[in-house]
């Protein structure tokens, strides 16, 4: 697991590993309220990517953009390969 200090250095790495293997790649977003924190990670089956956000509301909108790139990546992975099984089934 390599947990990261550096917003920007942790989600081109999220993206990376997002667009290399969206298979298997997976992100949530968790809230410790015993600690205080909220982390976001990011994994797959080889690697773990964690931050921890040390002001949530002054990152909201980093975790927000973050969110919504993450989802469209998986996402139209997901779809690519439902329209590439769909081409083999008629084939």
């Amino acid at each position: 697991m390599v947990k990261f200090k550096e917003w920007d250095d942790f989600s081109i790495k999220g993206w990376e590993l997002a667009t290399s293997n969206p298979d298997s790649t997976r992100w949530l977003l968790k809230w410790n309220s015993r600690r205080g924190e909220f982390k976001v990670k990011v994994t797959s089956k080889i690697q773990t990517y964690t931050y921890t956000l040390s002001n949530f509301e002054a990152e909201f909108n980093k975790v927000k953009q973050f969110s919504l790139t993450m989802t469209r990546l998986l996402s139209h992975a997901e779809e690519s390969k439902k329209t590439k099984k769909k081409q083999r089934s008629r084939q």
